[in-house]
């Protein structure tokens, strides 16, 4: 169950809220998410998060495989096999997605990332047996129901994913280049959706060895969170998991910082769109590692004193810390109106990181803190949400009551702490920039450079 301690939540929240002249203001939270975890013999990891209060049950489910572990020239696979193991029939008559629908899920998806593949479905308390049941069934037959003409159809929808949310976007190819070269054709900085040449050249056979090396019970974790009694739900997990064998798991290609080479990069790209784009990237640490909370306070503060000083130049501007398990990205992506300079907007941006660098912006740290642990805080009311953050914890810190911890973290940053890791990483720290140039002709989402063998 969640369970938030001190005063009414709601008067903490308001205090969070409001807090947000100074980074001295005192920001508090006190949260829990209390769990019980046990390991199946075969290595499944299970995380049971009872809450009496909720009329349905979340399951998440995530195998520790991402776009990380696609082999050389096969990108886009490990997301394509999360498309096919919903293809199976686990009633022997309906798939995946149409059981669920007619058993009154509320949710039910799946998401690849660098690290991962997860899938999760919401449903009524009484329909844990079938949730565990359809998961078990993808764990045991992943690719079941899949044949030729299943495999084309679906890499089909796969390559027409890969157009809506990439080819066919202004600057859809400024983001996969900039990290790309961050990563120096380490495996962390391919595609998740794959380049279209791979995705062209993926078959059948690849997506049976693939699920036979990385869908075992002892590369996932299952979260179940929700209304549901403890003990029935172990039973289930016994009599549904425990006689899928595990297997060795190949062992992941390592980040090494020292590999990634020192020397900035600047590329361009033509592109279609009607204006410039910039895009420029930094390795910072990993998803919970030291300095990794006051990157990502810093994201949420960058850019806004480039923007007042750039006035109408700037369309957009925005930066995210993408962050993931070795290493994350900090990510600075700008749309400039027809005109402005390229140059121009990179030089602002080294004088706000010389800001950050030197004061910490201190002026909006402490409001920036309380948003970011109401938003938090926040989002565990919905259930389905919370199996998710669970799930996070678990492969962020090993444990997954580690809400009151992370907000703890967050809360003691200071702007000493914004300045000393923006002069590491930001300041002396490696630099891609990509820059997104207008030209006739040239395809909206960008060209890709022929670098390193890659188009």
């Amino acid at each position: 169950m969640l369970r938030l301690f001190g005063r009414c939540f709601l008067v903490v929240l308001a205090a969070l809220l409001g807090c947000g002249g100074s980074s001295g203001a005192p920001v508090f939270v006190r949260a829990s998410l209390a769990s019980h975890r046990f390991t199946l013999a075969n290595g499944l990891d299970v995380v049971l998060h009872p809450d009496p209060s909720f009329r349905s049950v979340a399951v998440n489910m995530r195998y520790d495989v991402g776009s990380r572990n696609d082999p050389e020239g096969r990108t886009g696979l490990a997301h394509l096999v999360e498309h096919l193991t919903f293809r199976g029939k686990p009633d022997g008559k309906l798939d995946t997605f149409s059981l669920l629908e007619e058993r009154g899920s509320t949710e039910h998806n799946a998401t690849t990332s660098t690290d991962a593949t997860c899938y999760f479905e919401t449903v009524p308390s009484e329909e844990l047996p079938l949730a565990l049941f359809i998961e078990a069934f993808r764990m045991a037959r992943p690719l079941d129901g899949v044949d030729e003409p299943v495999f084309a159809a679906e890499t089909h929808v796969v390559r027409n994913e890969r157009r809506e949310r990439v080819d066919n976007v202004p600057y859809g190819n400024l983001d996969d280049l900039a990290t790309y070269l961050l990563f120096d054709g380490h495996a962390y900085g391919r595609p998740t959706v794959g380049f279209a040449e791979d995705l062209d050249r993926l078959t059948l056979a690849d997506a049976r060895k693939f699920v036979a090396q990385y869908y075992r019970p002892n590369n996932a974790t299952l979260v179940i969170a929700g209304g549901f009694e403890p003990r029935r739900a172990t039973e289930l997990v016994h009599e549904l998991f425990d006689a899928i064998p595990g297997a060795p798991i190949p062992a992941a290609n390592a980040v090494q910082w020292a590999s990634l080479g020192r020397e900035p990069v600047h590329a361009t790209m033509a592109t279609g769109a009607d204006a410039p784009a910039v895009a420029l990237g930094w390795v910072v640490p990993a998803a919970g590692a030291l300095g990794w909370h006051e990157m990502v306070l810093t994201a949420e503060m960058f850019g806004g004193w480039t923007k007042y000083r750039m006035g109408d130049k700037v369309r957009r501007i925005w930066t995210e810390v993408s962050s993931m398990e070795q290493v994350s990205v900090f990510m600075v992506r700008a749309e400039l109106n027809a005109g402005a300079s390229p140059d121009e907007l990179i030089a602002n941006i080294d004088r706000e990181i010389e800001l950050f660098a030197d004061t910490g912006e201190d002026v909006r740290l402490g409001g920036e803190k309380s948003r970011l642990l109401a938003q938090r805080t926040l989002a565990l009311e919905d259930i389905e949400h919370r199996a998710g953050i669970l799930q996070t914890y678990v492969a962020r810190y090993g444990n997954p009551d580690s809400i009151q911890a992370e907000l703890h973290e967050f809360s003691v940053v200071s702007r000493r702490d914004i300045a000393d890791n923006v002069e590491r990483f930001l300041q002396t720290g490696r630099r891609v920039r990509v820059d997104a140039v207008p030209r006739p002709g040239a395809p909206k989402a960008g060209t890709w450079p022929t670098i390193g063998g890659r188009p």
